[in-house]
């Protein structure tokens, strides 16, 4: 058949349907199916983008095979179509529906020829991203199917008359900027470059993944996504793809923002319940892989903050091992007491002092505090484990030669505040090996660690401080176990003690402001209280001395609970109720250091002293 005379031209921006919706005007005066049928195309294969159609269209037409395909949603498969190199499925584009600006077509109308010779429907209406008309800043009309002829374009016909309700359709519809969204997708089509990052990944991935996000961050992880309403999605699109814009290190800020912002109830939250319908609409039989890296960085996202046991399915991938426990999974995959195992990771960080059966936290990590508790010793048994009186023991605990399994921190408590771990000391009897040589009988003058004390009138512990600074020589050991079988010289640590640990001892201090070693150390740590150092004269072990002065000055500045008693007769308890009532806070908190401290102007002010 010989093409259609006289040559009708075809706009660059016009889709197929279009294009026969307006020959079928010029050549015949009517409407698009009955024009189809006659040059021997069925009007639905030609709405349906099948090759052959579309090649019949150009054929009669004249027009170039390819600038028809190049505006027009070629089917390549079922429910998949090809449009500028991309392959969609059917639920990117606006079909059944018919969509187009109104003020673009008032545009056309302004040619003075019948409308449905001049009206043109422009390639990217049929998209269902494109929402708004980049030109005029209105919503799209969305024209529902009506009859069997109402997908062929025929804005003629379909869309209102131009004058007084066309101009009245216009100013219904609402304005609004366009979504950056709907112009990242048209640029993409017209091959511009954008974001590198969602240029990796296909079109439709991309919108699909940004409108999903974006429904979560707009509207909460419980939104319905079957409901929302053409203005919700595009809000919805607006939100997800600012942030997907930026590139992966975003959305998985994103997501982890999410997961932290999550309000935590007694259960423990998976997945599905505090990322709500971003993650179910991901991971459907039917939905997998269809959101694009939005997928991996969503999966990666939930193996680094939820408690998983290996071989665990999330998103079509299995995690190989676990990464997270919490304190109930630990303690059952170690067979320990969780009520023991939580004071134990509270005290060391891994857990929050408050029972949040929910929390997470580093599996290795966890497994090394447990391994610690398969060899606590107690503190009954301690004095035995390391060879040594009681007071000992307390010494080396408090002057921190001895680290407590739970750390000094205030979350440590019950069993845990002075066991100790069975490596801790093999460590300390190892420093004592590493400075006194072993031998098989004492010299005469030398005694135990406890009778050398007693002569210098010292602590048992101050000893081995000189001894691990690399002051004391005269220190070795004879056959036995522990620190019982050390024996110094005790002319030269009464030597030592006199010319080097001058001032009081940290014991004394501590004593003098009545508050625990440890809340001592944390005032040391944090500068409060100043210490006098000797510097080891070989190794790296510092002596911390403390001066009278300096102490007490801090006891004028600083009171504990413990020091009312001994002032003005109030008990502790009174005394915390008296500065609660009052909404005094203490200069450092239990939480803090594990005692209370106020100020001392604050007591004067309320009680008096």
């Amino acid at each position: 058949m010989p093409h259609l005379m006289p040559h009708f031209a075809m706009d660059a921006f016009e889709s197929a349907l279009s294009f026969a919706a307006r020959l079928a005007a010029f050549h015949t005066g009517g409407r698009l199916t009955a024009f189809l049928r006659d040059i021997g195309i069925a009007p639905m294969s030609l709405v349906s983008g099948e090759p052959d159609a579309i090649a019949r269209l150009a054929e009669v037409s004249g027009v170039e095979q390819a600038e028809l395909e190049r505006n027009t949603p070629v089917r390549v498969g079922k429910r998949s179509y090809r449009l500028r190199g991309q392959v969609f499925p059917a639920e990117f584009f606006v079909r059944p529906k018919t969509a187009c600006c109104l003020a673009c077509l008032q545009s056309d109308d302004a040619r003075g020829c019948k409308p449905a010779k001049v009206r043109r429907h422009q390639w990217h209406w049929a998209l269902d991203v494109v929402r708004t008309c980049p030109e005029h800043g209105i919503a799209m009309l969305r024209l529902d199917k009506d009859f069997h002829d109402g997908e062929l374009h025929e804005l003629g016909y379909r869309a209102p008359a131009p004058g007084a309700a066309l101009l009245a359709a216009i100013e219904a519809q609402p304005t609004r900027p366009v979504s950056p969204l709907q112009t990242y997708v048209i640029g993409r089509l017209k091959g511009h470059v954008g974001p590198a990052w969602l240029d990796s990944q296909p079109v439709d991935c991309v919108v699909r993944a940004s409108e999903l996000l974006g429904a979560v961050l707009a509207f909460g992880p419980k939104v319905d996504l079957q409901v929302m309403t053409d203005d919700q999605r595009e809000e919805a699109g607006r939100a997800g793809y600012e942030v997907m814009a930026q590139g992966a290190d975003a959305v998985r800020d994103c997501l982890h923002g999410i997961f932290d912002a999550f309000q935590h109830d007694s259960s423990k939250p998976g997945p599905q319940k505090i990322f709500g319908r971003l993650y179910t609409a991901m991971s459907g039989a039917r939905t997998l892989g269809k959101h694009g890296a939005l997928t991996d960085i969503l999966r990666a996202v939930i193996f680094d903050r939820f408690a998983l046991a290996s071989g665990t399915e999330i998103l079509g991938e299995a995690l190989g091992e676990r990464r997270l426990h919490t304190v109930s999974s630990l303690a059952s995959e170690q067979g320990l007491d969780p009520r023991t195992l939580r004071k134990l990771l509270a005290a060391r960080g891994l857990v929050p002092s408050e029972e949040q059966t929910h929390h997470a936290f580093d599996a290795e990590q966890g497994r090394a505090v447990a391994a610690t508790m398969q060899r606590i010793v107690t503190v009954i048994s301690l004095p035995k484990a390391l060879g040594c009186a009681r007071p000992l023991a307390d010494q080396l605990i408090d002057d921190r030669l001895l680290a407590p399994l739970a750390g000094d921190g205030p979350d440590a408590s019950g069993r845990t505040r002075k066991a100790v771990a069975q490596d801790a000391i093999d460590e300390l009897l190892s420093r004592v090996a590493e400075t006194a040589p072993l031998m098989s009988c004492a010299p005469d003058n030398y005694v135990p660690l406890a009778k050398a004390a007693e002569k210098a009138k010292c602590r048992a512990v101050d000893i081995l401080h000189l001894l691990f600074g690399g002051h004391l020589r005269g220190a070795v050991r004879s056959e036995g176990e522990g620190l019982g079988a050390l024996h110094v010289d005790p002319v030269e640590v009464k030597s030592l003690v006199r010319d080097l640990l001058t001032n009081i001892s940290s014991a004394k201090a501590y004593a003098m402001l009545r508050i625990p070693a440890a809340a001592g150390w944390a005032l040391v740590d944090r500068g409060v209280l100043p210490s006098v150092t000797v510097m080891p004269k070989q190794g790296t072990h510092v002596i911390h001395r403390f001066d009278a002065e300096e102490v007490a000055a801090v006891a004028e500045t600083l009171i504990s609970e413990a020091r009312t008693l001994d002032m003005v007769g109030m008990g502790a308890q009174a005394f915390s109720r008296h500065m609660r009532n009052a909404r005094v806070r203490p200069a450092f908190s239990a939480a803090e250091i594990g005692v209370n401290l106020y100020h001392r102007a604050d007591t004067h002010r309320i009680l008096g002293i």
